[in-house]
C-alpha cells in the first residue's frame, strides 16, 4: 500500500487551499483577524513564558508553544508570507534545543537517553508532526533534517525503547484513557 503524498494528517491540501479563499461569513473574518494578530506576535515575539515551578510545567510549556505554532501555521497556509514560516522554524529550533521535554524525568534530574516519555513528549511530537506536515514541501534539506532527527532521537526512539523493553509496559501504552501516545 502507497502511502499518500503529504499532508497525511488531518490537514488536506483542500483545507489548506480553503484558508487562503476569503469569507462573507462575519465571524470567520473575526476569527481570522484574531488569528493574524496573535500569528503576528508569536512571529515577533519567539520568547514563551511560563512557570518553571508549577505543575507539569514541561507540558504547559508544550502546549503555549504549540499554540504558537498551529497559529503561525494558519497564517502561513493562509498568507504564504515567509515571516510566519521563519517563526515556525524558529520555534523548531528552539524545541529541538530544549534540553528535557519530560516534566517527569525534569524532575527526576534524569536527562539520560532513558528518559521516560511522558504526555510533554507526546505533545511536541504532534507539534513536529504538524510542522512536518504542512510545511513539508517547502521544507530544506537542512530543515527536514532538523525535524526529523529530533524526532527521532526526542520521541520516537525514547517511545519504542519505551514500549518495547523492559520487564513491564508504561502504564499509558494502550490504556483507553491515557493520552500520552499522542
Amino acid at each position: 500500500m502507497k502511502l499518500i503524498d503529504h499532508p497525511r494528517l488531518y490537514l488536506t491540501r483542500e483545507v489548506l487551499e480553503r484558508c487562503r479563499q476569503p469569507t462573507n461569513l462575519p465571524l470567520l473574518a473575526h476569527a481570522r483577524k484574531i488569528v493574524t494578530k496573535h500569528a503576528n506576535s508569536f512571529a515577533r515575539d519567539q520568547d514563551v513564558k511560563y512557570d518553571t515551578k508549577q505543575h507539569n510545567a514541561h507540558l504547559v510549556r508544550a502546549r503555549l508553544t504549540q499554540l504558537r505554532v498551529i497559529t503561525l501555521l494558519a497564517e502561513w497556509a493562509k498568507t504564504g508570507k515567509a515571516k510566519y514560516r521563519d517563526a515556525i522554524m524558529a520555534y523548531v529550533k528552539q524545541i529541538a534545543g530544549w534540553d528535557q521535554w519530560s516534566w517527569i524525568a525534569w524532575r527526576r534530574g534524569d536527562k539520560g537517553a532513558n528518559t521516560i516519555f511522558d504526555l510533554s513528549c507526546g505533545e511536541n511530537s504532534t507539534t513536529l508532526a504538524l510542522i512536518y506536515d504542512v510545511l513539508h514541501d517547502t521544507l530544506s534539506k537542512t530543515e527536514r533534517k532538523l525535524l526529523i532527527t529530533t524526532a527521532r532521537q526526542r520521541s520516537i526512539n525514547l517511545f519504542i525503547r519505551q514500549v518495547t523493553t523492559g520487564k513491564e509496559k508504561p502504564f499509558w501504552y494502550r490504556n483507553k484513557g491515557s493520552n500520552w501516545a499522542t
